[in-house]
């Protein structure tokens, strides 16, 4: 054999040796892709069964950032303010209060922002159904070196329960009243 002969030979080897370790690490990336695929599935399957969750609740949930601006809101949030998620998003919130009221202000980040995971309170605020009292929770969103990044917000009506604390508190004034007159009364007629 001819020395070309054999430096041929030689290159061939080399290619096919390259060749077959080409095809390993072929193999081996469409392993992780096919595997990255199924992850992905996977996730997004997680996120529309959350986000299912999310919208099939009847509380009103939403995120808005450090300046208040709206970053989320499900369907029932919107309804509740009468909002579109196009002329919301990216926009300063807060629901107007009753004139009236001396419940809390609404997204004060105080409490979160010192550490405490939640806030709660209720608000009398205007909504599309007229003033409404909401139960508030506010929930802290931080970033992995714990600073606050966003702030979630649950809120539930709950009108009909103040109503009926509203209405459970005049009949004991009531009561009391009552039992008073009547306490002033048998003593007047146990003196005469």
């Amino acid at each position: 054999l001819t020395r070309s002969q054999i430096e041929a030979r030689g290159r061939r080897e080399v290619l096919e040796q390259q060749t077959a370790q080409w095809k390993i690490i072929a193999q081996r990336l469409e392993a992780s892709l096919k595997n990255a695929a199924t992850i992905n599935a996977r996730l997004n399957q997680s996120e529309a069964r959350y986000k299912g969750l999310v919208e099939a609740q009847g509380d009103a949930i939403f995120r808005r950032d450090a300046s208040s601006r709206l970053t989320y809101g499900n369907d029932a949030f919107f309804r509740l303010f009468g909002l579109t998620p196009g002329r919301a998003i990216g926009y300063p919130f807060a629901p107007q209060p009753h004139p009236d009221s001396r419940s809390p202000i609404f997204g004060g980040f105080a409490a979160l922002e010192q550490g405490r995971g939640r806030a709660r309170y209720d608000q009398h605020v205007r909504t599309t159904s007229g003033y409404r009292w909401i139960a508030w929770e506010d929930y802290a969103v931080r970033d992995s070196h714990g600073r606050l990044v966003e702030v979630q917000s649950v809120g539930r009506d709950i009108t009909e329960r103040k109503a009926l604390e509203d209405a459970l508190t005049e009949a004991r004034d009531s009561a009391e009243e009552a039992s008073k007159a009547k306490s002033g009364f048998l003593a007047t007629m146990s003196h005469e």
